[in-house]
């Protein structure tokens, strides 16, 4: 059963942000809903039953936001947005990081993917340091990844374009915007 009467979170952070003492604090932008729930592998009942509610942060806010004690790195989530005399809406957080199956942003299934909680502060970086170019001699490329592969293949994943970063090098490129 969704929770009647939330409160919303005053830990920092948008989309799923991990609380360093355990939990997670959800914190979404949706300006025309009428409520928002967060649902996931983590509410009882799982999923659709058992959606917790978020908070409007102030009065006439755009921002709604939750802390979930029970929420963890590696559990699935997505936001359910709801609006007067309309059917509720299933959709992935615009901030997370990760995502299970095939994104489809028409698809209104609760469980056609599903966005995954992960703590960036744990991420292995495999180089030490980084040189970022001055910010006068960027070349800064913007990707769109739905569009980025021009050979039939459609782009996916940020890993699917990796494959093809070499030729951005060659070009000149010393930066990328997503």
């Amino acid at each position: 059963m969704a929770s009647s009467t939330p409160e919303a979170s005053n830990l920092p952070g948008m989309g799923a942000s991990v609380n360093p003492d355990g939990g997670i604090t959800f914190r979404v932008w949706a300006p025309t809903c009428d409520q928002v729930y967060v649902a996931g592998n983590f509410t009882n009942p799982q999923w659709n039953e058992g959606k917790i509610a978020l908070a409007r942060e102030e009065k006439n806010s755009e921002y709604w936001s939750i802390f979930v004690k029970e929420a963890k790195v590696g559990d699935h989530y997505k936001f359910v947005i709801s609006r007067k005399d309309q059917p509720d809406l299933w959709k992935l957080d615009p901030y997370c990081r990760q995502v299970t199956g095939r994104i489809n942003l028409n698809d209104n299934s609760p469980r056609e993917n599903e966005c995954v909680i992960i703590n960036p502060k744990l991420f292995q970086w495999d180089k030490k340091k980084f040189d970022m170019p001055l910010w006068n001699e960027l070349i800064i490329y913007e990707m769109h990844l739905g569009t980025f592969i021009d050979n039939g293949d459609i782009a996916r994943r940020f890993l699917d374009a990796i494959s093809k970063l070499d030729y951005l090098v060659e070009l000149g490129i010393n930066a990328s915007e997503i």
